[in-house]
């Protein structure tokens, strides 16, 4: 009896307005460091620890040398705040995401929509839901429009899969269905920026395999992202198990 793996990536592009370029002040260890520490927070959420993600989080944000770096980790402090009831705080959160998006205006994206649209929708707020999740819709399809741009991605997600396969571990695992999701700044000399997980598996050896088969990527040529100088994009690392004699 063995175990064959069911490999496929899920691949959502957010629209991520960005106009200028990421500041030689952010260092390669800074990054690494945000990107561990918020990562390791998503593990400990996956595992229903979510003050040690709140507490991985706080530690976060003092390495958040970028505004694309300080507006993650406040998103997903809010999402911790949301999922535990705790609206004002996650109020809080989601207010210093818009006011990033107001003081460097290539932050706006959906994702902070799509939050606001779920936050709304617990609290019993229609408008407000209907508003959010409106706002939401329009940037995914501004998004989607840019056929060329889903071609470029769909490219990387066959050399990442092939990748990713070969580091996936192979022992038996204890249940038959990981998801890992991980996001990253495309620009436009096709190198992959602030890699880090959003939401892990809860195996922390699957995570690492979705990490370093994206970080293991070269530059590729050049992106068409049109007007835009990145673009926020997400992989989710679907890992499936079956039993086979």
């Amino acid at each position: 009896m063995k175990f064959a793996p069911e490999i496929k990536i899920l691949i959502t592009l957010i629209a991520f307005f960005l106009q200028l370029a990421i500041s030689p002040s952010c260092t390669s260890a800074t990054s690494d460091a945000w990107s561990d520490t918020v990562s390791q927070a998503a593990l400990a959420r996956a595992h229903g620890d979510s003050a040690q993600a709140e507490k991985l989080l706080r530690q976060a944000l003092p390495l958040s040398s970028q505004p694309y770096m300080q507006y993650v980790t406040d998103l997903y402090l809010g999402d911790i705040y949301e999922s535990r009831r705790m609206y004002s705080q996650a109020e809080t959160e989601y207010a210093n995401c818009e006011k990033l998006q107001h003081k460097y205006d290539y932050l706006s994206h959906g994702a902070l929509q799509d939050h606001l649209a779920q936050m709304y929708h617990h609290m019993g707020k229609e408008k407000e839901t209907e508003t959010a999740s409106l706002a939401a819709k329009q940037i995914e399809e501004i998004d989607l429009a840019n056929v060329a741009l889903v071609s470029y991605v769909k490219a990387i997600e066959s050399s990442v899969k092939s990748r990713w396969s070969k580091l996936v571990p192979t022992d038996s695992v204890d249940k038959k269905r990981y998801l890992t999701t991980c996001n990253w700044l495309l620009d436009r000399k096709g190198r992959l920026n602030f890699i880090h997980v959003s939401r892990s598996s809860g195996d922390e050896r699957i995570d690492k395999a979705a990490i370093t088969a994206l970080e293991s990527m070269p530059p590729g040529p050049p992106v068409p992202l049109g007007k835009v100088d990145f673009v926020e994009v997400e992989f989710t690392f679907a890992y499936s198990t079956k039993v086979s004699k």
